[in-house]
């Protein structure tokens, strides 16, 4: 990987450098096979190098909305994250992320079996994650879903999107855009950034190994 040292054992540029080679890779055997046209090439070749123009953007702004909503965020004990299409991954990925870092219980669904299986478990005290990305229908849903999470169960519900929809105070709406499948970049890194912050408020250093230690 061309991401040089990771610092800490959890990874995160080690995890967006992956996707972004293998999304170079994989337009460059599309070209070289003929699958896609010199027209879409060339799109889907600036999206990239867009995407790197847009990072320093992506970061700072989901920096300033951990900070803005940090004082609830310390509350969290419990969350989930839902996504769907190329970011239902997204959402295992950043459930792994809390796992490694800041250690509290959190699951992952993809967007339409979150509210289908552990609504059981959800109560007031629960953290909502949504990822709202691309997607005609599943956009729409997203949005009457987050309505539903607050009507009935919970007021810590958090939308993160690219996309024209309306949001609330708590979410995070991004000022650039980029093709759905470099969006798994970009939604990737509201958990990052947010493991990050949030073990650094609470003195958790994610350099030392929490099993270096232990016999075996």
């Amino acid at each position: 990987l061309l991401c040089e040292r990771e610092e800490i054992g959890p990874e995160t540029r080690g995890y967006s450098e992956t996707l972004f080679q293998f999304y170079l890779i994989a337009i460059e055997v599309a070209r070289a096979l003929g699958r896609i046209s010199e027209e879409e090439y060339t799109k889907l070749d600036n999206d990239a190098k867009k995407l790197i123009e847009d990072m320093p953007t992506v970061v700072a702004e989901t920096e300033a909305w951990v900070n803005k909503n940090m004082e609830e965020f310390l509350q969290m004990e419990k969350s989930a994250i839902c996504g769907y299409g190329y970011n239902w991954p997204t959402a295992q990925e950043g459930r792994l992320k809390f796992f490694e870092t800041y250690a509290r219980p959190c699951t992952y669904y993809e967007q339409e079996e979150q509210i289908h299986g552990p609504l059981r478990a959800y109560n007031d005290k629960n953290y909502v994650f949504m990822i709202a990305s691309e997607g005609d229908i599943e956009l729409k849903r997203c949005v009457e879903i987050a309505s539903y999470y607050r009507r009935v169960f919970t007021q810590h519900v958090f939308v993160a999107t690219c996309e024209d929809i309306e949001v609330t105070e708590k979410d995070l709406k991004y000022s650039v855009k980029t093709n759905d499948m470099l969006s798994t970049i970009v939604y990737v890194t509201p958990y990052q950034v947010l493991s990050a912050l949030l073990c650094e408020a609470v003195g958790i250093d994610t350099k030392v190994s929490p099993i270096k230690d232990r016999s075996v």
